[in-house]
């Protein structure tokens, strides 16, 4: 390499070879490297390809990949496409012809981890640079040459048997199961329907990203819905911790409640009779939390759906997850629609099996991710995960005994009897999110399992459905309880 009267050399990464063949046979191949001096000329060239061996098995969590567009290529490629050698550049000095960038034809992550870790999964290309004579376009020497570098290893927190579990469970329904450990916040399951075949992505693109049902939508952080009655249970902390209740407050349900001449109905046409918290819970009475909300206001319900981290992200290590929205209240009857998790109150899934694990776990938020480590190519270990949301909620014990009672309740005498729960000891709420169209809504379950000592932390969402919570909700938490405690299904 000459510098010439101190002007700026331009190099170029000549593809100098093009292709004439692909997919070549490695018979072939080897024949063409052993017999150099008869394919002169000829260069093989492996390519990588991205190959996802379980197919539909969690692509919301692993994403996919897709070449550089043109607005992205042209972007980059003032960077590594051409170096140039201007005059300040003295003696050997090769930095700029070792830019680790990307190359045209080069593959990018689009969605889910493949995205969230592009920069650490990537990897390093490798460079050579040659002298060819011009006369037979031979390879005279080798100026430079580094080979390339692998990117690292990224290890999930995810159980591959269970996520196949939630994903059968959930079947065809459109919507989402999580499974999480209460404890760590480690997701072990994360399962979204309609799905897609990451390795048939860059193929039926335009029609995915087309389709009404939106396979590519992650439910389980993206799908921002009312919790219904599952948001009851911040109701009821929120009351109880600001002592506007106690477990010796009763209200008269009577299958409505009215305030300032507007009837609020509770979902049992009949009414439950006096209810206090213990029975509030199991039975889902509206009639016990509009009343409760009158006494409670506004303030103290946002403070404390804040506290539970409604309307914030929950900071998982997914890209675009959706924070959803906890309304702000200037008005009784807005609080009222808002205790019973209706209104312009937005939750998703993730968010709400945080809730649910922070009772279980003595009432800690955890940081759910699904990062568990990075290790380089020889397995040393890069970076394990860190959590950077924990945080411990101010709830008195006596406060999370009583919710952890009544959750139990649920399944037992409640809402969720007769789903045959009772029997891996699941602690929960069911919970129905009306749309405002005749028959379509929302069926949530939301809970922990085992109840004296929780392993798993669980949120289920069937979308756009004419059923209700636990008719819809229930016999998939069965189904699910019955991959996760196979020993109790022997037992019984």
């Amino acid at each position: 390499m000459e510098q010439k009267s101190g002007r700026a050399t331009r190099i170029k990464e000549e593809a100098g070879y093009y292709p004439i063949a692909s997919d070549v046979t490695w018979e072939k191949v080897i024949q063409i490297e052993i017999n150099q001096n008869s394919y002169s000329g000829i260069r093989v060239t492996p390519r990588p390809k991205r190959i996802y061996p379980q197919q539909e098995l969690a692509p919301h969590i692993l994403g996919y990949m897709s070449k550089l567009n043109e607005k992205e290529w042209k972007m980059y490629s003032d960077k590594w496409n051409n170096f140039i050698l201007s005059s300040n550049i003295k003696g050997t000095d090769i930095t700029p012809l070792l830019y680790d960038g990307y190359a045209e034809n080069d593959y990018i992550g689009r969605s889910g981890v493949e995205l969230e870790y592009e920069n650490e999964l990537h990897g390093e290309r490798g460079k050579r640079f040659e002298e060819i004579t011009y006369k037979n376009t031979q390879v005279e020497k080798v100026i430079l040459e580094r080979p390339p570098v692998s990117g690292n290893d990224l290890y999930l927190t995810i159980d591959t048997q269970i996520q196949a579990y939630a994903e059968k469970s959930l079947g065809k329904n459109p919507g989402s199961i999580i499974v999480m450990d209460p404890w760590t916040g480690e997701i072990l399951a994360m399962a979204s329907y309609p799905c897609f075949n990451p390795n048939d992505v860059n193929k039926d693109f335009k029609k995915l990203i087309k389709h009404p049902s939106k396979p590519f939508l992650n439910r389980a952080i993206q799908g921002a819905l009312p919790p219904g009655s599952i948001f009851k249970v911040i109701t009821a902390t929120a009351a109880l911790s600001t002592n506007r209740i106690n477990t010796q407050t009763n209200y008269e349900c009577h299958g409505y409640t009215n305030y300032q001449n507007v009837i609020f109905r509770c979902w049992s046409e009949y009414g439950h009779g006096l209810v206090a918290i213990q029975d509030a819970i199991p039975y889902s009475c509206n009639v016990f939390f509009l009343e409760t909300a009158k006494i409670l206001g506004g303030d103290s319900l946002y403070t404390w759906a804040k506290n539970f981290g409604i309307g914030e992200k929950t900071g998982i290590d997914l890209p675009h997850e959706r924070s959803g929205n906890m309304p702000k209240m200037t008005d009784t009857a807005t609080v009222m629609n808002v205790a019973i998790g209706q209104g312009a109150l937005l939750t998703t899934p993730l968010q709400l099996a945080r809730i649910y694990a922070a009772v279980a776990n003595g009432g800690t938020l955890v940081q759910p991710h699904l990062l568990l480590k990075l290790t380089d190519g020889q397995g040393k270990i890069v970076r394990l995960f860190k959590p950077e949301k924990k945080q411990k909620l101010p709830i008195q014990p006596a406060t999370l005994d009583t919710l952890r009672t009544a959750l139990l309740d649920v399944v037992t005498r409640g809402t969720a009897k007769n789903t045959g729960l009772e029997l891996y000891k699941v602690a929960g709420k069911t919970g129905t999110a009306e749309t405002g169209r005749q028959e379509d809504n929302h069926a949530w379950f939301v809970g922990y399992a085992p109840y004296d000592s929780p392993q798993y932390c669980f949120a289920i969402l069937v979308e756009h459905t004419p059923g209700h919570g636990a008719e819809i909700t229930g016999p998939i938490a069965r189904e699910l309880m019955s991959y996760l405690f196979p020993e109790l299904n022997e037992a019984s």
